[in-house]
This record gives C-alpha cells, sequence and structure tokens, in this order.
C-alpha cells in the first residue's frame, strides 16, 4: 500500500512539474505584443530565449530551425517534406489552407472577367496598431573567400571594413527606420543602438546575446588605425580625408530598409566611411540579396527559373490622398511586347498592382524593375475534406530596387505572396498571419583584416550572411 501511494505521488509531482515548465513558457515567450508593451527604457525580466528554436504546439517540444541544406533535421522533413505551417512568435503555425481553396476558387471564376477590386485588400481595411517585435537578433556573416585583383578589377576600389559592418536580422513587424510619431520611434536602428551602447547585462532591449555591443563599436573605430597601417606598409593609397565637423558623432543606422512586415538578414554602419561606401555599393548594385517567399498556387513552367520585368511606378490613390507602388503591364493597345495572350496568368485588372496605361502613373515615377526567381519546392497539401491546397516556395533575386517590388511582381503574374495585406486578395492575406518573404542572404565583397589585433594586412573577400527563413 505505501508503494503504490509513493508511486502515485511521484507521478503527481512529475505532473505538477510539467504543468509549472508549461506554465513558465507561455509567461516567458517572448512575441510581437508583448515586447511592443515594454519601455525601451525600462528592465524586463523576460528569460534569453533561443529565436533559432521553434516550438512545436501538438508535441510540446521545440524544433532547430535548420535551413534546406540538412535534409535529416526535423526542420526538413516539416517544412520542405510535408509544409503547411510557417514559423510566427517562434512557433509553429499552420497557413490556413481554406484560404488557399477559396483563393483558387475565385480566380476560375474571375478568369475571363474584369474586376477593378479583385487584386487585393488595401482599400477600406483598418490595419493593426504597431506593436514592434523586439526579436532581432546578431548575424556572424562568414568569409566565403579571397579574392584576387583581376587585371581588368580597378584595385583603388573603396571596400567597407568588415569589422566596421553589423549584420543583423529583423523580424516581421519592426521598422527599419522611425516612422512618423511617437509610437512609431521604436525601429532597428533605434534598438540596435541602445544595444551596442548598453553593458552585456543590460537584456532589455533585445534577445541577441554573444557579443557585448560596445566592443564592437570600439572595434570598428580601431580598424581605422589597422588600415591606415595597413595602407602604409602595402604602400597602397590612403583614404583621402573628408571634412567633417569635428563635433559631429556618428550614429549606427541601417545602409538599406526593409518593409515592416519583411523579416531578414540587414546590414548596420558602425562608422561614416561603412555607411558612405556600402550605400555607394547598394546603388552600384554591387551587393547581391536574395530572398524567399511563399506564393499562391503552383507558378506552372517549364523551367524552374524565370525572369518578371514590369516597370513600377508610383498611382495616386484619390480615397486615402496617397501615392502607391503599381505595376505598368503594356498591353496590344499600350504598343508593348508584353500583350493580354502573353500574360493570361497576369492579375491584369487588379486596382491595387497594376496600371495598364503611363497616364495614371506619377510623372517621372515609372521605373524599370527585374526579378529573377526560381521555384524551390511545389506543395499540395491535403485538407481533411480530401480536397487539396497548393502553394509554391520561390527563391527571388530583386536585380532592381524598387518600392514592393517583389510583391508586385509576383501578384502581377498570378501568384501574390501569402499574407500580403496590400498587393494580395482578402484570401491569400488571411492565408498566413504574417507576410511570407525574407531576406534570406546577402553577399559582397569587403576588407577583411588578417594577423594579431587586427593585424597589419587588409585582405579583399567575399562575404555572406544568412538568416534561416521561417518557413
Amino acid at each position: 500500500m505505501r508503494a503504490c501511494k509513493s508511486k502515485a505521488s511521484l507521478i503527481l509531482l512529475l505532473v505538477q512539474q510539467r504543468n509549472t515548465r508549461a506554465l513558465s513558457f507561455k509567461t516567458t515567450k517572448l512575441n510581437a505584443s508583448t515586447a511592443s508593451k515594454q519601455s525601451l527604457g525600462s528592465k524586463t525580466t523576460t528569460r534569453n530565449i533561443d529565436l533559432n528554436k521553434v516550438f512545436n504546439p501538438l508535441t510540446k517540444r521545440y524544433i532547430q530551425q535548420t535551413g534546406d541544406g540538412n535534409k535529416s533535421s526535423k526542420w526538413y522533413q516539416f517544412m520542405f517534406v510535408e509544409g503547411g505551417n510557417i514559423s510566427h512568435n517562434n512557433s509553429l503555425t499552420p497557413i490556413q489552407l481554406k484560404e488557399l481553396r477559396r483563393w483558387r476558387k475565385d480566380n476560375k471564376k474571375k478568369e475571363h472577367r474584369k474586376s477593378d477590386n479583385e487584386g487585393g485588400n488595401s482599400a477600406g481595411v483598418e490595419y493593426p496598431a504597431y506593436e514592434p517585435d523586439l526579436s532581432w537578433q546578431h548575424i556572424k556573416p562568414s568569409i566565403q573567400s579571397s579574392i584576387a585583383c583581376d587585371e581588368g578589377d580597378d584595385e583603388n576600389t573603396e571596400l567597407p571594413l568588415m569589422d566596421q559592418l553589423l549584420f543583423v536580422y529583423k523580424p516581421s513587424n519592426l521598422l527599419t527606420l522611425p516612422g512618423i510619431g511617437p509610437e512609431k520611434a521604436v525601429c532597428v536602428a533605434s534598438v540596435v543602438n541602445k544595444w551596442l551602447s548598453s553593458s552585456s547585462n543590460d537584456t532589455s532591449t533585445s534577445s541577441a546575446k554573444g557579443q557585448e555591443g560596445p566592443s564592437l563599436v570600439r572595434r570598428a573605430k580601431e580598424s581605422v588605425q589597422w588600415y591606415l597601417d595597413a595602407s602604409a606598409k602595402s604602400n597602397q593609397p590612403k583614404k583621402k580625408k573628408r571634412k567633417r565637423n569635428a563635433n559631429k558623432v556618428f550614429v549606427p543606422r541601417p545602409c538599406h530598409r526593409l518593409d515592416l512586415d519583411t523579416s531578414g538578414v540587414m546590414i548596420i554602419a558602425l562608422t561614416s566611411d561603412a555607411m558612405r561606401i556600402t550605400s555607394s555599393m547598394f546603388e552600384g548594385k554591387r551587393v547581391q540579396k536574395s530572398y524567399v517567399a511563399l506564393v499562391a498556387g503552383h507558378i506552372n513552367l517549364d523551367e524552374e527559373f524565370g525572369v518578371v520585368e514590369y516597370s513600377i511606378g508610383k498611382v495616386y490613390n484619390d480615397t486615402k490622398d496617397v501615392n502607391e507602388f503599381r505595376c505598368f503591364i503594356p498591353t496590344i493597345n499600350d504598343g508593348g511586347k508584353n500583350n493580354v495572350e502573353d500574360t493570361s496568368r497576369v492579375i491584369s485588372n487588379a486596382s491595387n498592382v497594376c496600371a495598364h496605361r503611363e497616364e495614371p502613373f506619377v510623372e517621372g515615377s515609372l521605373r524599370t524593375a527585374k526579378t529573377e526567381y526560381r521555384i524551390s519546392k511545389k506543395f499540395t497539401i491535403k485538407m481533411e475534406n480530401g480536397k487539396k491546397a497548393k502553394y509554391t516556395r520561390v527563391n527571388l533575386k530583386p536585380l532592381t530596387g524598387r518600392g514592393h517590388q517583389l510583391r508586385l511582381h509576383m501578384a502581377a503574374i498570378g501568384h501574390p505572396i501569402l499574407g500580403d495585406t496590400l498587393h494580395a486578395p482578402n484570401t491569400i492575406s488571411k492565408a498566413t498571419p504574417r507576410l511570407c518573404l525574407h531576406a534570406e542572404k546577402i553577399e559582397m565583397e569587403v576588407l577583411a583584416s588578417s594577423g594579431s589585433e587586427g593585424g597589419v594586412s587588409m585582405e579583399r573577400v567575399k562575404l555572406l550572411a544568412t538568416s534561416v527563413p521561417p518557413y
């Protein structure tokens, strides 16, 4: 009898411990809503959560994000074999397959019908208040290879110093730069700068760990002297000194932007030289960015690779009194090389995706735009009622940098990005709780120091920074 009682007591104790751990997870899990309610200046008590691990509500266990290279991992099994889920707020979240089915059914009905409201749900929609997700991370890039200057290369081409760049992961629902109004002051620039100037014990601004922020700033400043020493020993021309206000202190800031609801890797300049040179590299298309997206339906092409070339400009919306980005899709009457028959998959009448004539565009805003896409995998998910929902995982490479380019180009070929509340139909915007667009990779050339304490030599290398997509 005593043995039975002791066994029962042990079982009860284990159950209580399990429930306590579950409750602890629920109360400490960092997500967008809790993060936004915490002041950046106040201290928080949230524990350090490994953002590379995703909670599975079905098994009550965590899954390590591994990308598409590790085919034996559980992450690969969930995301690339089974499909039907994305990671949102560090938890597996199912894609709303019913919305994909409804979109497919609506498309068949509207295939030969004109509708000005077919393309999206931006009109008349009340968007939720800005609640910034503070779960950004510091990303350590990898050196891919050393680069020797060929005879045709310009050896004097300026490159940023690796130690003067900071690579970070930006979560969805976090502005790159401050918006209009004090409620939109929290952004990548503000939280990263607070981390760079804070001690290692301050956890109020980020889940990013691994290196103390101030040490990165000190190293960035020291690298300037390392470069001068290396240039003197190798007889390389020194950088021209620019006239600057001696009292003006440079504040680290992003070298480029990602949309509010786009996640992925970003570059932060830690010095004014890094900002100037990297910005110039973006303008000169010397920085390669690649994205991963989930789009509605199957992209049915004979080849897995394709190119979208539709110019993008701004069209005035008199209802909201703002200019909005749109595609220009030529028709036979417009004299363009693309015609209605050649673009049968195009949402040709979507009011917030495209326009047919050049007249509606704001003068001077229409510019060429080009996107390469490669089909990663086509998913067909069987639903409970036996019907099937379809979507495609695609790799996207923008060859130009126009506003909303990837969203517009995917919507223009008839496959809008899941979760897009700006240029996708209502059904697709509701299919996922976030925009399924992620900046996965950034590749660029930099100068890396070698030797002790930063060394006395600078080597031209190719740098790669990656962030695992949440799907």
